[in-house]
């Protein structure tokens, strides 16, 4: 950082997000004393956090006997100490800035993973998770594959998840699924009632560290520098 009239300042940028922080001064770790808000990080101390873009109220109903809830996912790098969620009545929340992205995530009730639940049930512990697309921009389309009973699709744009984000089929019978795909360069797979295949519509591929190929798409957000 560069010293000022005021005190210490850096200018950097901030993409749409949760960003935590702190300051080293003289080789000491120390918390913004002017931080907007804090939370809690491995060390048991504090980190500085600056939310940029849209908070959105993560709920989760019943447990109620629960002495503590966490949220954890993708977007905070799974982090089981962070994201301490409130009681309130008949649930529990947090107010939390995710950015955009395709996110996965879960609860964590006492330590127990919880994820969604078949209708009817409450209390309830799950291994599986929930996935989140926030603003998404490109629509995957596979056509053909009438009689598949699973079609996801992973890719760099969210973390090569194999099983988190399943195509749907559309009025025309064709499998779809809407994402959020950063700008730039992204790799991207099917799977196929567990086989792997490249997007036959594509025909831009890559090799990968398997010996096999990946799909390759390139995407240029409007308004982007040439």
């Amino acid at each position: 950082m560069a010293r000022s009239a005021v005190g210490w300042k850096l200018p950097v940028f901030l993409p749409e997000g949760t960003h935590t922080y702190r300051f080293v001064i003289d080789n000491e770790w120390v918390t913004d004393p002017q931080a907007e808000a804090i939370l809690p990080n491995e060390f048991g101390e504090s980190n500085g956090v600056l939310q940029v873009g849209k908070p959105y109220v993560f709920r989760l109903d019943g447990f109620q006997n629960a002495e503590k809830v966490v949220l954890a996912g993708s977007f905070n790098d799974w982090k089981s100490y962070e994201l301490v969620m409130q009681k309130k009545s008949n649930g529990w929340e947090i107010l939390y800035t995710p950015g955009k992205g395709n996110h996965s995530y879960h609860f964590l009730a006492d330590g127990q993973e919880v994820g969604p639940k078949s209708s009817g049930q409450s209390d309830s512990y799950s291994s599986a998770l929930y996935q989140w697309v926030v603003d998404p921009n490109y629509t995957f389309m596979l056509e053909g594959y009438e009689n598949a009973k699973t079609i996801c699709i992973a890719g760099t744009f969210n973390n090569w998840s194999e099983t988190g984000f399943p195509l749907r089929k559309n009025e025309k019978g064709h499998w779809e699924i809407k994402l959020q795909v950063p700008e730039g360069k992204s790799s991207y797979k099917y799977l196929v009632d567990g086989e792997w295949i490249i997007d036959p519509k594509n025909p831009y591929w890559e090799q990968n560290e398997m010996g096999s190929k990946n799909s390759v798409l390139w995407l240029e957000l409007p308004g982007s520098l040439p």
